[in-house]
């Protein structure tokens, strides 16, 4: 017999992962950055597809808009700010 398991992941988590995109960002690591908008994203989608939360397809929106800056500032080849992770 197969089930339909659909996942729920807390909000709290993608506030996390929306959080540490921005640190990432701030220390000018856009790999990292890049990674965790991805994962936002794909969240997102699903959370949206599911209509759970009216407000998801705004923070879409937004994740996208920051992921397409953090892939412009990647390709310049910014160094990590080591002290600002100090």
């Amino acid at each position: 017999m197969n089930a339909l398991v659909i996942i729920v992941i807390p909000r709290k988590n993608m506030q996390a992962i929306s959080r540490r995109a921005t640190l990432h960002e701030l220390i000018r690591d856009y790999g990292h950055t890049c990674t965790d908008l991805r994962r936002l994203i794909t969240l997102l989608e699903g959370q949206q597809s599911n209509s759970q939360v009216p407000k998801s397809s705004h923070d879409l929106r937004q994740a996208r808009i920051r992921l397409e800056k953090a892939n412009d500032e990647m390709k310049k080849g910014h160094a990590i700010d080591h002290y600002m992770i100090l």
